[in-house]
């Protein structure tokens, strides 16, 4: 999720500092959101999760499937059929769930954040670094990247994601 990237530890704390928070304040900070993070994650959410994990492989694997030289009705339920048998379902939702657990057993945010979608972790995000509401949150946010008013954010935001290369 995009909005993840806020609760990535070197974004969270270049907002905490805009904020305001330094020092040991800051620490603590950074621990309650952590904490608030690991302590919102159910049995059911994760299992929420994973099959949203599920899903969108799914989607993409479909996407992904090639019928280009069929002439039949044969050729297209046995290219199908061939290349459907390559999904195992169950292997990705293992996977999934594994990679979850182990980030949670672990403390690894990062890794957390790369496997688990849930929206709500921005609004721990908003109330942990900014004392605010999602969408006043979602307000400031947007103004500090547009206006560059938070240059240690945008920067943060910036080393976090991939770089993009041309094809």
């Amino acid at each position: 999720e995009i909005e993840n990237l806020v609760l990535l530890p070197s974004v969270s704390l270049a907002i905490a500092e805009t904020d305001g928070h330094s020092g040991a304040d800051l620490q603590k900070c950074l621990d309650d959101l952590a904490n608030a993070v690991f302590a919102s994650i159910t049995p059911a959410l994760i299992e929420n999760a994973v099959v949203r994990h599920c899903t969108r492989r799914i989607d993409r694997f479909l996407k992904r499937v090639d019928l280009g030289e069929v002439k039949s009705v044969a050729d297209v339920a046995r290219q199908t059929t061939g290349q459907l048998a390559a999904l195992d379902v169950n292997t990705i939702a293992v996977k999934a769930r594994t990679d979850i657990r182990d980030a949670i057993t672990r403390r690894d945010l990062p890794a957390l954040l790369a496997c688990y979608d849930n929206k709500g972790l921005f609004a721990l995000a908003a109330v942990h670094l900014r004392r605010n509401k999602a969408k006043d949150f979602e307000s400031w946010l947007v103004r500090a990247l547009r206006n560059q008013k938070a240059p240690a954010v945008v920067a943060a935001i910036r080393n976090s994601l991939p770089t993009l290369l041309p094809r």
